[in-house]
């Protein structure tokens, strides 16, 4: 697998003749304009991401390295003012969507960092300071691309954005993911009663502040 380096839209570069993919900052842009600077609105942000999918040929989508953060770049809890909801929210938007999500090592355990070189800090091997319910939240992540293949194959079957709310819903086969990008409360009753994966419990119609639901 040969991936490239680059910090632009790369389509020159995925014809079938040089990579078979790429690190995809457009997409951490995205995420990150979304929720943690808060300067894009969700139809924007849906925008952005259907710009990228249209200028890259289709067999590339889902191995695109989606990142959050590299050794190149401020760590995204650091970004967002160490909001670990926020956290929270980008790492299901980076897990759940089309592509390859590439964790950076601690993301995972909330080791945090500002600006090449305090982005490098070493691991947080010392378990006693690793956050331990943000492991969890990845690891439940994961388990859901592990046991839903609508959430690693294909594309996304639609993207609804609602900018009063800051709320956008996607459709994945069986799935209907909720990402709620801004502070406070927001309803959506229409799904309420159906199974939130992500919490083992039936979703009560209500997104709480940088909340994210994979409704089944």
């Amino acid at each position: 697998l040969i991936v490239g380096e680059v910090w632009h839209y790369a389509a020159d570069f995925l014809q079938g003749n040089n990579w078979d993919s790429v690190m995809n900052y457009p997409f951490r842009n995205a995420v990150l304009d979304f929720v943690a600077t808060q300067e894009l609105t969700a139809t924007e942000f849906i925008n952005e991401l259907g710009f990228l999918r249209g200028n890259l040929h289709n067999n590339c989508q889902n191995v695109l390295w989606n990142l959050l953060d590299t050794h190149d770049t401020p760590r995204t809890l650091c970004v967002c003012g160490e909001n670990k909801e926020k956290l929270k929210l980008m790492a299901a938007i980076q897990l759940l969507l089309p592509g390859m999500p590439l964790i950076y090592y601690g993301d995972e355990v909330g080791l945090t960092g500002g600006a090449d070189p305090d982005c490098r800090r070493g691991m947080l091997w010392d378990e006693e300071r690793q956050d331990k319910a943000l492991l969890s939240y990845y690891q439940k992540l994961i388990r859901l691309r592990k046991t839903y293949p609508c959430l690693t194959e294909g594309d996304a079957d639609s993207m609804l954005a609602d900018d009063h709310s800051g709320t956008v819903t996607i459709h994945r086969g069986e799935l209907t993911l909720l990402f709620h990008g801004r502070a406070g409360e927001t309803e959506l009753t229409q799904y309420k009663d159906k199974q939130d994966l992500l919490t083992d419990k039936p979703f009560d119609g209500v997104l709480q502040a940088y909340q994210a639901v994979v409704l089944k």
